[in-house]
């Protein structure tokens, strides 16, 4: 990191009037505790709700794991940076820090590329999906991506190189000088948002293709030569073909295309609503991630940082902010999340009201 804006930085950070540093403070642990809060409630919900015990919902427990971590492992020493002004504690510390934040932002991301491969196998490639996707076969891959993301800092470290406390960050990084090590990271970002931009795109492009071909039958007044199950959405149905075509084609040949390729298997709507609710989940989280990603792009290009403390001090938020999000979209796209979150609200005021 360029040494002189590192010591405007620190001047900064160090000479904050008071009511900054309380404000900072007060929102830097509001954000900490309702990413604890919110995330172990997502856990018990899962382990107490048998019909949330799916195999998506493996993911989810997943991500709730490491968006509790990030906070309980990394939250207490940028707290005590927020509050004091300064790096109070050891070097150990500070390799111990950085770790962890590389290795669960790679958690998370990666955590994500797999919930997009299954909503792609269970949404486009459906005639495989039970085949591939199993219980054991998903705790196996989900493992595995945790041994994979301790990976990239472990190379890290090992190459000789170290974590250095950022004062705009508050938080210990990597230093901004371009290497193969500190490059890493972005293959490791890249590849699993390739694999979500492709899988999604073909997700929704077939969800996409059906509605259409739905609207298409109902509005010809055609049906399936079997009475229909009215919480499915038959991907590979045997579709009787209109005795007239008075459209352009387009609707007709999607139909035609379906029987063709016609397979016993299907996908409900509730797959398409699991597989939207996942999908907000990655769109919160790049949301919060993007702006981190472009800026540390642009610190390393610099080999400096190149961004006034108060972009920092967003950056740092919106980090931790990423794991708070995840718990209200489950409640507002899940009506069995939301059951179980009223559930353990009321238990909490039946507690209060028992112990006055």
């Amino acid at each position: 990191m360029n040494y002189r804006s590192q010591m405007d930085l620190l001047q900064q950070l160090f000479s904050r009037p008071v009511g900054i540093t309380a404000v900072e403070t007060f929102f830097y642990i509001l954000v900490v505790c309702t990413a604890l809060v919110g995330n172990t409630a997502v856990i018990w919900v899962v382990f107490q709700t048998p019909k949330l015990r799916t195999i998506p919902n493996m993911f989810v427990v997943s991500l709730a794991i490491s968006d509790i971590l990030l906070p309980l492992l990394c939250g207490p020493q940028s707290i005590g940076v927020v509050i004091r002004g300064m790096w109070p504690y050891t070097t150990a510390s500070c390799q111990f820090q950085g770790f962890f934040v590389i290795m669960l932002a790679c958690v998370s991301l990666q955590t994500m590329a797999l919930v997009a491969a299954n909503r792609y196998f269970c949404i486009v490639r459906n005639s495989n999906y039970k085949l591939l996707v199993t219980p054991k076969r998903t705790k196996i891959m989900v493992v595995l991506v945790w041994i994979l993301a301790c990976s990239e800092p472990a190379i890290y470290l090992m190459s000789g190189k170290s974590y250095v406390f950022h004062p705009g960050k508050m938080f210990c990084f990597q230093e901004n000088k371009v290497s193969f090590q500190s490059l890493l990271v972005y293959v490791y970002v890249g590849l699993p948002l390739g694999i979500i931009i492709f899988c999604y795109f073909r997700v929704f492009q077939t969800i996409r293709e059906h509605n259409k071909a739905t609207e298409y039958l109902h509005s010809s007044s055609l049906s399936p030569t079997s009475p229909p199950n009215p919480n499915s959405v038959e991907t590979n149905a045997n579709v009787q073909s209109p005795k007239k075509d008075t459209t352009n084609g387009s609707i007709p040949n999607i139909i035609r295309s379906i029987s063709i390729h016609s397979k016993p298997d299907k996908f409900t709507k509730k797959d398409i609503r699991v597989t939207k609710t996942l999908f907000l989940t990655i769109v919160g989280f790049l949301i919060c991630w993007s702006p981190i990603m472009i800026i540390d792009f642009i610190d390393l290009g610099k080999g400096k940082a190149s961004f006034p403390r108060e972009v920092y001090v967003i950056y740092l938020l919106l980090g931790n902010i990423s794991s708070t999000i995840n718990p209200f979209i489950y409640g507002v796209m899940n009506p069995s999340f939301r059951t179980a979150y009223k559930r353990i609200l009321r238990m909490d005021v039946e507690t209060s009201v028992e112990t006055t």
